[in-house]
């Protein structure tokens, strides 16, 4: 398979402190890889490097055989690059309908002249943003909640909202940063079916969780960083067996 991210040699550090040091590994096209490590190894750090939240200090990262370097974050978004965040995000005063329609309006060509005098071009993209926001709502078996506000569903079904806005743009790779954190056994079993789903779609995923179980039995491929480091990479069944695994992440 082709490879459709590659991370080489990234480092960033926060005052003299490396919190990502020489970090190098691919993601396949078609991949569920799981990034795993203790609190503070530096996944959520390299995650915000790949989506431009945070700048490098040196190393490169490829998208789709492509150097992000001048790449902004919106950018990426529009080639193909979409995220969740570990923290909830959605707005409150807004319709889950509504927030899922904010994923899709970074592939909008509207301006904000045509928004303030509700020119018939503003009104086309809004209907193709609400069309694309309840397919997403629908394919992830949540519509029935699309007109509700965050504060009045379980919180879930907020992750999966979270899920639906980054999925909304429609991404050749989705990033996940803990998405089963804050789950029940029960939203969690719901959630790897859903993973599986997105990758039925032929969208390839990056994952940071901390649910071993979950990652076990959704990943093809695992890697493992602790203390900005990567110390392990390969197959589940090689991962959970290997010795500086253990020792970092398990603490045996």
């Amino acid at each position: 398979m082709d490879k459709i991210m590659s991370i080489e040699g990234i480092t960033k550090s926060f005052g003299g402190i490396k919190a990502v040091d020489n970090v190098s590994f691919f993601v396949k096209k078609g991949e569920i890889k799981a990034l795993i490590g203790p609190n503070g190894a530096g996944k959520t750090t390299l995650f915000n490097i790949i989506t431009k939240l945070y700048s490098k200090d040196s190393g490169k990262v490829f998208f789709m055989g492509k150097d992000t370097e001048n790449y902004k974050s919106y950018e990426l978004v529009k080639y193909g690059i979409s995220r969740t965040f570990q923290n909830i995000q959605l707005i409150d005063d807004m319709s889950i309908l509504e927030n899922v329609m904010l994923g899709y309006h970074i592939k909008t060509k509207t301006t904000a002249i045509d928004a303030f005098f509700s020119l018939p071009k503003n009104k086309k993209q809004e209907d193709k943003a609400k069309e694309k926001a309840m397919e997403t709502l629908k394919f992830l078996k949540i519509d029935s909640i699309s007109d509700k506000y965050p504060n009045e569903i379980p919180f879930g079904y907020k992750r999966l909202v979270e899920i639906a806005r980054a999925l909304c743009v429609q991404p050749e790779l989705l990033l996940l940063d803990e998405p089963a954190a804050g789950l029940n056994e029960s939203e969690t079993n719901k959630l790897l079916k859903t993973i599986f789903r997105i990758w039925e779609q032929g969208i390839s995923i990056l994952l940071i969780e901390h649910d071993m179980n979950l990652v076990m039995n959704c990943s093809h491929s695992i890697v493992v960083m602790d203390e900005g480091r990567k110390i392990a990479e390969g197959l589940p069944s090689y991962i959970q067996n290997d010795e500086r695994v253990l020792k970092a992440y398990f603490g045996k």
